[in-house]
């Protein structure tokens, strides 16, 4: 008999409102903990992300610049990239200098025709 009055009284105590009020703030506080890591570990994900990115755009760049590096590690590369910056050419070769868009225009010399002459066109 004292067994089970062993056991309830444990009972009581375990269910009593100060055990239960303990045990919720415990609870509460293992929350809010989980909670913040939870964060902490979103926030690294973002910046893991974003880190990523940065490398993988780095090793585009790497790419472009081994492309330049071995166009630079021939003689033609080395030519064109020097014309290319210092706008310079070989003796006896000529520069041809082309304009897009402009339109042909009569030459200024020519005198404009006189005043009948207009006339005569308008009867042709």
């Amino acid at each position: 008999m004292k067994e089970f009055q062993d056991k309830r009284r444990w009972r009581q105590v375990v269910y009593s409102w100060p055990v239960r009020l303990g045990l919720t703030l415990v609870i509460i506080a293992l929350a809010g903990s989980v909670f913040r890591l939870y964060e902490k570990e979103r926030q690294v994900a973002r910046e893991r992300a974003i880190l990523l990115e940065e490398v993988e755009r780095l090793r585009v760049r790497q790419r472009k610049l081994a492309a330049e590096v071995e166009k630079l590690a021939t003689e033609r590369g080395v030519e064109a990239e020097i014309r290319e910056k210092f706008n310079v050419i070989r003796p006896g070769e000529k520069v041809i200098s082309l304009v897009a868009g402009t339109a042909p225009t009569s030459s200024p010399s020519a005198p404009p025709p006189p005043w009948w002459q207009k006339i005569v066109d308008l009867f042709r």
